[in-house]
Formats: structure tokens, C-alpha cells, sequence
């Protein structure tokens, strides 16, 4: 419905008279006599009204005047709950605000007053429900704990904010009228937090989660489906006093562009916060992102540590590499490739209710395209100091490794719950010099980056903590190395691909020590170079000449020392480089075996030690290369293996026969390969070969399964074919059974007994068999089985049970189920939504479409008469009931409808014929009696025929005699027919089964009861009063 604006008195009264006549008087009877009846469409009409623009006080306060007017004459009983839902859409209605703004705030308030004091000087009570410590609601309710304000509590369906009224409620101890300081405080609130009390797509904003310098994150919550969202934007310019006009316009563009950066990588990764809408409320900004209820802590233990760090770092992997189409402030478009954060810190790590980390506040990512407008200049400095890199806190270019840095210093307060060199408590200008002396590489800082100088840690997540936060970003790994290292040790193999990184930032490091080294001792290696030159020259002097056998001997064991250096050369690659160890160990034993041959006088120093040393070696070595080769042949066979069991698992999944031959030529090859390389381990072979033994086996069990549910699907398709020739229903309904227990399978068996259970009025029996053919339908994954049991489920529980609440439930779940399909089920689950939503132009139509689809569809000729009568449409509904026992003459439903109408219409006769013609079906129950005999009370009673009302309510009353309100209307209408002294008996039965005494307040003040009045024990009974306590 679209919401007028009244500009004045007369366009609202104007509109005001069109809209009462959408309730009938007939409707407004039947829900004084049924309490829930298409109640929640009247609560619906005046929560639309009460939302309405209004532009003036004066059409206020006739738009309020006319409010109790109309609930004072049709609805007095629902005053309190129709005040309620009118004060709580006018507290978030704008125009209240703006009338404020114009017309000054006494006037509103002594409108508001007469709302909320619509009963005439009534004590009224001021409940006021918290937001964020601002009170966001206003209504007026009677004295706590009296029947009436308990009443209100139970209504059916009331507004949501009612459930916490009992906790709520604020007594008032001075005078009547209420307290309206609630508008100041709401005025303030919506001043400095627009959102608060806002509902946007769905979801109501109810408290503010947090708030910095220039924007605030608020809670989104919809209690109908359950579920919370995180709502961003920036607070007013109003509220920022101090702010430039210059400053709040950037930062509009940078909160505008923060939206649509996270909105490019909402779907990269699952660690990143995912954006779920955009939009402006009154000219600023907002977002919509999932709600991330927890935050990391500060500290926590290693295994949680390295969880969060690397969820977080998947988050920031996939944003580091990520492209997308990117449209700045002015409308162009550029192609964004890789987004850095630049304010990584435990704050913008939260964790979701699905138990992931996920990074959020994109507000200061810069994006790397070369072409994007910059909202920053260079060399500006932005982020969280104590988290920044070296080259972000000297406004330096930043890259992915910024953020690398920034997360290894959230991995050491993690592990450590402190940061290096003391972070915490410097200044902004000591952060920078920190940083000014890292770049200098000195050792007894660089050192304090590694956490196990605090605590004990294990050594592979000290080196990758250690290299994230080298001050070199060229030494620094990349987000994904770091993630490969703690995939490493989460696969208890180190983080042996950072080896090569660490020797170098090692060799830095002692480059820098032997360089200070040098500077302090440089005077002492001098004179010592001098004074050793000095020794040699004496010693060479002294020295006398060596005979040439001793000059052979020395350079023979010159030689042999020569090919120790191969020998050890050999023994240092035995490990990583077997191939030339064995090259080497060789060339040595042949070298030192003619060594020996030529030189038989010289002793060689532990020559035999080391030969046999090398033949061993040699021994194993050939075993190991052998062995080597050998295992990379048989991994190039396993390699073709894996490639036959891949083919068949994809045969599989396509459903090929194919897959069962492919699984039995891997078992057959795996069995052969493992019996010829017996000593070779192949990695998962066993689990592989389970597997496709498994699904092979699974598969043969799937094609006898399959002819089985055949074999089973064509004989219940037998026994259902001799169902159409059973001629009783009893022999029907054994015959479906009989058709279930041959294919249990087979969901459209039950959907066709639960019809035949239906049209014998057995619903409850009906339902039960519905719901197990809407189970089958799910467990083979039947999506046309499960709308169809949702159909009929629905169709029961509508009009058969009067569940509406239920069946809308299994009316959404077709749509659910089908979303793309338009056919009679669709269609009609279509037309009930827009029934409950009081459109009933729409269903009209929809109704018919089905007809069209279906013109012997009963249920729709029903919902169709229905929705008609509410249109005013009494005869086009009798049209359609009618239509219905031409179908089917027992058509119970179709018979008391059109009576209903005829009644409506004043046809009081034919009325009564219909709703007569229910009796003569004797397989129904006495709730039809019932419904008959009340019906035809009733009406006798609205004739002025009230003896035979007198008739009817006595069948009633013997057939449920403690029902006091029969006994009630039975004495009514015997007083009404002059019959006092069954009138009096009546009464006398109706205090005896009447517990709570409540219906006797009712004949006290009926003037139907006036010629019992002067009867002594009438008066004893209903109008003397005990005298009151003092």
C-alpha cells in the first residue's frame, strides 16, 4: 500500500472514509464474536494508517481524534494493542520530527497526550523499551498487573517490542498525564545516531555496536527470521562541530569507496566480512555487512594462535591478488589488481558466528591500479601506529608485505600478549626513530623479534614470526609463504621453506657484527700482522734445507689431506645429493688406493679408517640411488594409477557404468604395483584402494538398487490401478497401503491416500500421511514429491484446520522449492501470500489464473469466494460456492460459506437451507453439528424468530453442558421470547459451570435480561452487590 501525505484536514478525511469502508461491518462482528479471526489484518490496516506522512498539527490531531473515534465505536475490546501499534509507528514516523521541527513541540505533545489518554482521565503508564540507553518507544497502557494490562500482554500476535513490557514498564507517581521527555532524549539520539530506530531491508537498528572519529557501526536485527547484521555509516556533520567541510566531504568519499572496495572482495574469500547491502538514509551513507559477534584476544594459546593468524592470512592472500571492475566517486571505472589493508591489528579481527576469522574495516586498503583517484596524498601516513611496517610509518610505498608485517606483530602479541621493542607504550615520533635504527640492522634489536626471546615457543613458528617482521620487506616473505610454512608445521614438517630466507637474514647479521668488530680492533689486528711477518722472516732464516725424500713425503700427504677435503665434500651430500656422494666416495677410494700404491713408505693418518669408510658408504649409497630410482619408476606407474582412478571417480559422478570398470582396473593395477615395489610405500594407495573398493561395491549395490525400486515402483503401480476399481473407501485405503509396503519410495502413494483421507473428513489422519510423503520425497531428493506434499499440507492446515500460521509456512516453501516454475501450485501458494498481506485484488486474480490452469480445482473456487467476500463481493463468492457443490455436493465447507453470504446479504432462509443441508452427511463429526445448530441460532435469533433460537441453543447446550456461554445466549433468547423461567434456569446453569464468575458481569449490564430484573432470585443472583470492605 502506498503511504499518502495529508496535506490538509480535508484530504485526510477524504481518504479516511475510502478506508473504512475496506472493514465491513460483518467483519468487525465476526471478530467481536471470535477474538483472532482475521485479526491480523485489521492490526495490519492500522499499523499502515499510523504510518502516514502528516504536515500539519492540525491534521494530527484530527488523524488521532478520528483513531479513537473509530476504535472507541467498532473495537473498544482491542483499544489498548491498537493504541499500541499506533504510538509505535508514529515514534518512527519522520513526520512526528518535522511537525516538531515546524509547528513546536507543545502542540505535538498535547497530541501525543491525547492518543495515549484516549479513556477520558484514565491513570496512564509511560513504557519505555532501552536502545542503546535512548529510549526509542512511547505508548500508554493501564494500571500493571490488572486483567486488562495482562490482556494486552496475551493478545494474539502482538507487536514485537511488547514482549518485554512486564520488565519495562516505569510507574508513574505523579500526575495522570504522561512523561514525554522521551521525544527530547529521541530528538538527541536520532541527532547524533540517524539510524537508531530505523528499519532498513528487514532489519531494525536497535543499539550501537561502536563508534570512532567520524562513523559508528550499529546492530541490525530481524526477529522474525532470526538473524543480526552489522550496519556501518558516518555520523552527521551536525554531530562534528570541529570537522571542515573539506575534511567530512573526503571522508563521505572514502566511506563510499571503503563500500565498494569491501564490495569486490566480499566473495574472494571466506575470511573477509562480507558486505550485504548499500544505501543512503537521508542524504548519508551506509553499508550493510554480516555480524561478527566475537573479537581475538590479546593473548591465547599456540594452536589457537596459529589458527587465527592463518585464517587471517587466507583473508589477506586472496585480497592481495584479487581483481575486479572498480567505479570511483566520479563514475569511472578501473580495474582494481591486488588490495593492500594497511591496518592490520587484533581490533579488525573478528570472528563469526560460524566460528571464522574474518578481516573487516577496509576504510584505509589501498588498491593497486595505476589509474584510481587517491583520497590520500602521497606520503601521507595512515594506519594504527604501534601495527605499522617500517615503510608505512615513514610514509613510504606501501605493498602486500606491509600487511605481512603488521599480522606478524598481531602473531607475536598473540603468542606473547606484549609486542617487540616495546610498541605498547611508545609515542608516535618513537615508533618512527624504532624504525630509523631497525633499517641499520642491528642484532640486539632484530633478535627481539623473535617471540621464544619471551617465551618458549617451537623453533618453526619463531622463524616465521622472526622473518614476517624483518624491518627489509626485500627479506620478508610473501602472505602466501607464510601460509605454505604454516601449512608446513601444521604437517609437522617446519618451516623448511623459509631455510634459505633465515641464511640470509642471518648473514646480514653477521655481516653487521664482524663490521662492528672490525671498527673496535682494528689497531690490534694491525701491530698483530706486523709482528707475525716479522716471526716468519726470523723463523725462514733459521730454518735449514729438507732432503727431496722428505719434500715427496710432504706433498703426498699434501695430496692425501686434498682428497680428504672429497672425502668429506661426499659425506656432507650422503643426505641431499646421494647421486653425487656416490660419485665422489668412488673418485676418492680410487685416488687413495694409488695414493698408497705409489707412495708405500708413507704413513698415512687414518687411511684405512677412511677407506672403509667410503666402501660402506659406497655399499649403502648404491642401495639408496638404486632404491631411488626404483621408487621413481614405480611413482611415474602410481602417477598413470592415480589418472585411471580420477577418470572413474568422474565417470561416477556422471552416473556412467563406465566408473565400475575404471574402479576394478585400478584395484587389479594397484594390487600388481604394491606386489612388484613391495618396499616402497605409496602415499594413500591403501585409503585409495578402500575407496575403490567402496564405490565399486557401491555402485554394483546402486544398479541392484535401482532394478529392485523398479521391480518394487511397477508393482505398486499395479496395485494402484486397482485402487480406481475399489468400491469402498476401507478397500481403498488398504490397497494403498498395500502399494506403500511394495515401494516405500514412493512419495505420490501417500499424497493420493491422504486426498481420500480428506475428502472423509479424516484430516488429522490425512496430515500424518502427508508429512511421511513429504520425508520420502526428501530422502530420494524429490523436489516436485516435496512441493507437492507442501501443497497439500498446506491446503489441510488452511481451510480444513484453520492453521493459517502453519500453512502460510508450507505455501513459502513451495516458492522455495520452485522458484522458477509457474504452475497451478506456484501460483496458488502466490495468491495465499498476497490474501495474508490484504491485497486482495492480487489474489482475486491470482486465483482465477489457477482456475484457468485448473477449473475443477475446489480449493481455489473456496480461497476465491473468501477473498470476494472481503471485497464486498457477496455474489461472485455465492457464484463460486456454488460452482463447488456442483463438483461435489458434500462439499461441507462450500455449504456453510454460502450460507455465511446469503446471511450477509440478508437471504436469512436461504441461509439457513444451506448450512440445514450439513445435517443430512451423517460422516461428519459434531463439530459440524455444533457449527450448524450455532449458525442456525444465530440467524433465528438476527430474524426476531426467537423460539426456534431458543431450539437450537439448547440442542447446543446438551451437547456440551459446561459451556457457559451457551447456556448464556440460551437464556437471552428464552428472555427474548418470553420464556422467563427458562431464561432464569439457563442462568442458574451457566454460574454453575462458570468457574471464573466473569459472565455474570456480562448479564448485569445486558438489557436483553430487563424482564428478569424485578424476579427476586435474579436479583439476589446478578444485582445486589456484598457490602465493600473498608
Amino acid at each position: 500500500m502506498e503511504i499518502p501525505h495529508f496535506k490538509n484536514i480535508e484530504e485526510f478525511e477524504k481518504w479516511w472514509k475510502e478506508i473504512q469502508t475496506s472493514f465491513s461491518p460483518d467483519e468487525i462482528e465476526n471478530l467481536k464474536k471470535n477474538p483472532g479471526v482475521k485479526y491480523w489484518r485489521i492490526r495490519s490496516k492500522i499499523r499502515e494508517l499510523a504510518g502516514a506522512r502528516i504536515s500539519s498539527v492540525a491534521v494530527l490531531e484530527n488523524y488521532i481524534q478520528q483513531m479513537n473515534d473509530w476504535i472507541e465505536k467498532h473495537l473498544p475490546e482491542k483499544g489498548e494493542e491498537l493504541r499500541l501499534i499506533i504510538a509505535d509507528s508514529l515514534m518512527q514516523n519522520k513526520s512526528l520530527e518535522k511537525l516538531v521541527e515546524t509547528e513546536g513541540e507543545e502542540k505535538v505533545r498535547k497530541m501525543m497526550t491525547q492518543l495515549t489518554a484516549a479513556e477520558g482521565g484514565t491513570r496512564a503508564e509511560a513504557v519505555r523499551i532501552p536502545a542503546d540507553g535512548v529510549v526509542s518507544e512511547f505508548v500508554a497502557l493501564k494500571e500493571p498487573g490488572t486483567p486488562e494490562f495482562e490482556d494486552v500482554l496475551s493478545k494474539d500476535k502482538p507487536p514485537e517490542w511488547a514482549r518485554n513490557l512486564r520488565e519495562t514498564i516505569v510507574k508513574m507517581d505523579g500526575p495522570k498525564t504522561p512523561d514525554l521527555s522521551w521525544f527530547d532524549k529521541l530528538k538527541r539520539a536520532r541527532q547524533s545516531l540517524p539510524l537508531l530506530g530505523v528499519t532498513i531491508g528487514g532489519y531494525l537498528i536497535t543499539k550501537s555496536l561502536g563508534r570512532g572519529g567520524m562513523g559508528y557501526v550499529c546492530l541490525g536485527e530481524n526477529p522474525e527470521i532470526g538473524k543480526k547484521i552489522a550496519v556501518k555509516s558516518v555520523l552527521p556533520k551536525s554531530s562534528l562541530p570541529a570537522v571542515d567541510a573539506e575534511t567530512y566531504d573526503n571522508f563521505v568519499k572514502r566511506f563510499a569507496r571503503e563500500a565498494r572496495v569491501l564490495a569486490g572482495l566480499s566473495e574472494t574469500n571466506p575470511h573477509i566480512v562480507r558486505i550485504t547491502d548499500a544505501g543512503e538514509y537521508e542524504g548519508i551513507p551506509y553499508y550493510c555487512m554480516e555480524y561478527l559477534p566475537k573479537g581475538v584476544p590479546k593473548k591465547t594459546s599456540l594452536k589457537e594462535a596459529v589458527n587465527i593468524i592463518y585464517q587471517a592470512g587466507c583473508g589477506l592472500e586472496a585480497a592481495h591478488s584479487v581483481e575486479f571492475d572498480y567505479v570511483d566517486h566520479t563514475g569511472k571505472k578501473y580495474r582494481v589488481k591486488g588490495v593492500t589493508h594497511r591496518d592490520i591489528k587484533p581490533e579488525n579481527l573478528r570472528i563469526g558466528v560460524d566460528g571464522k576469522v574474518k578481516v573487516t574495516d577496509w576504510g584505509l586498503a589501498a588498491i593497486r591500479s595505476s589509474e584510481v583517484t587517491r583520497l590520500s596524498r602521497t606520503g601521507m601516513i595512515v594506519g594504527t601506529p604501534m601495527y605499522m611496517s617500517p615503510e608505512q610509518i615513514m610514509g613510504d610505498k606501501v605493498d602486500p608485505k606491509t600487511d605481512v608485517f603488521s599480522l606478524g606483530l598481531v602473531f607475536y602479541e598473540l603468542l606473547t600478549g606484549t609486542l617487540p621493542w616495546g610498541l605498547t607504550k611508545k609515542t608516535m615520533e618513537e615508533i618512527q626513530g624504532l624504525h630509523f635504527k631497525l633499517a641499520g640492522y642491528p642484532p640486539e634489536l632484530i633478535k627481539q623479534a623473535r617471540p621464544s626471546s619471551r617465551v618458549k615457543v617451537p623453533q618453526a613458528i619463531d622463524d616465521i614470526v622472526y622473518l614476517m617482521l624483518q624491518p627489509d620487506k626485500k627479506k620478508r616473505p610473501t602472505m602466501t609463504e607464510v601460509l605454505d610454512a604454516l601449512r608446513d608445521y601444521g604437517k609437522g614438517e617446519g618451516s623448511s621453506s623459509f631455510g634459505e630466507r633465515l641464511s640470509q637474514v642471518d648473514a646480514r647479521i653477521k655481516s653487521v657484527q664482524k663490521e662492528r668488530w672490525w671498527q673496535r680492533n682494528k689497531g690490534k689486528v694491525v701491530v698483530g700482522i706486523i709482528l707475525a711477518a716479522v716471526i716468519g722472516v726470523i723463523l725462514t732464516y733459521l730454518g735449514t734445507r729438507e732432503t727431496p725424500q722428505e719434500r715427496r713425503r710432504k706433498e703426498a700427504v699434501a695430496l692425501y689431506n686434498e682428497h680428504l677435503a672429497l672425502y668429506r665434500d661426499a659425506e656432507s651430500e650422503a643426505n641431499r645429493n646421494p647421486e653425487s656422494a656416490l660419485e665422489k666416495f668412488k673418485l676418492f677410494v680410487q685416488r687413495v688406493k694409488d695414493l698408497q700404491e705409489s707412495n708405500r713408505d708413507v704413513e698415512f693418518e687414518s687411511v684405512e679408517e677412511k677407506l672403509s669408510s667410503a666402501e660402506e658408504a659406497l655399499k649403502r649409497l648404491k642401495r639408496e640411488v638404486e632404491s631411488k630410482r626404483l621408487r621413481k619408476e614405480a611413482e611415474a606407474k602410481y602417477e598413470g594409477l592415480l589418472k585411471i582412478f580420477e577418470s572413474a571417480e568422474n565417470d561416477d559422478k556422471e552416473g556412467k557404468e563406465t566408473s565400475a570398470v575404471g574402479y576394478q582396473n585400478f584395484i587389479e593395477q594397484a594390487e600388481a604395483l604394491k606386489k612388484q615395489y613391495s618396499d616402497i610405500e605409496f602415499k594413500e594407495i591403501e585409503a585409495l584402494l578402500e575407496k575403490a573398493r567402496r564405490r565399486k561395491s557401491e555402485y554394483d549395490s546402486k544398479i541392484s538398487e535401482r532394478k529392485r525400486q523398479e521391480e518394487a515402483r511397477k508393482k505398486a503401480e499395479e496395485i494402484l490401478k486397482r485402487v480406481m476399481l475399489a468400491s469402498s473407501i476401507e478397500e481403498k485405503l488398504k490397497l494403498y497401503d498395500e502399494a506403500i509396503a511394495a515401494d516405500p519410495s514412493y512419495a505420490l502413494i501417500y499424497i493420493q491416500k491422504g486426498e481420500l483421507l480428506v475428502s472423509e473428513n479424516r484430516l488429522e489422519e490425512a496430515l500424518k500421511v502427508f508429512e511421511k510423503g513429504l520425508e520420502v520425497a526428501k530422502q530420494n531428493s524429490d523436489v516436485s514429491g516435496q512441493a507437492l506434499a507442501h501443497y497439500k499440507i498446506g491446503l489441510t492446515l488452511w481451510k480444513d484446520l484453520m492453521k493459517q500460521e502453519l500453512a502460510l509456512d508450507h505455501f513459502k516453501k513451495i516458492k522455495e522449492l520452485l522458484p522458477d516454475v509457474r504452475n497451478e501450485m506456484t501460483i496458488f501458494a502466490d495468491a495465499i501470500d498476497a490474501w495474508q498481506k490484504c491485497d486482495f485484488d492480487k489474489a482475486n486474480g491470482l486465483f482465477g489464473e489457477v482456475l484457468k490452469l485448473n477449473p475443477r480445482m475446489t480449493d481455489a473456487l473456496f480461497n476465491r469466494a473468501c477473498v470476494r467476500v472481503n471485497k464486498g463481493d457477496y455474489d461472485g463468492a455465492i457464484e463460486d460456492c456454488s460452482k463447488i457443490l456442483e463438483l461435489n455436493p458434500k462439499d461441507v465447507w462450500a455449504l456453510r460459506e454460502r450460507g455465511m453470504v446469503k446471511r450477509m446479504k440478508g437471504d436469512y432462509e436461504g441461509a439457513i437451507t444451506d448450512c440445514s443441508r450439513i445435517l443430512e452427511f451423517p460422516e461428519f463429526s459434531d463439530d459440524w453439528k455444533k457449527a450448524v445448530w450455532l449458525f442456525r441460532a444465530e440467524t433465528y435469533n438476527q430474524m426476531g424468530r426467537y423460539k426456534e433460537s431458543a431450539q437450537e441453543y439448547e440442542k447446543l447446550v446438551l451437547l456440551e453442558p459446561r459451556n457457559c456461554i451457551f447456556w448464556y445466549e440460551f437464556a437471552r433468547v428464552c428472555c427474548k421470547a418470553g420464556d422467563k423461567k427458562r431464561a432464569l434456569e439457563a442462568l442458574l446453569k451457566m454460574i454453575e459451570v462458570d468457574a471464573s464468575g466473569e459472565m455474570k458481569k456480562l448479564v448485569k449490564g445486558e438489557p436483553d435480561f430487563e424482564p428478569l430484573r424485578s424476579d427476586p432470585t435474579f436479583k439476589k443472583l446478578f444485582l445486589d452487590e456484598a457490602p465493600k470492605p473498608k
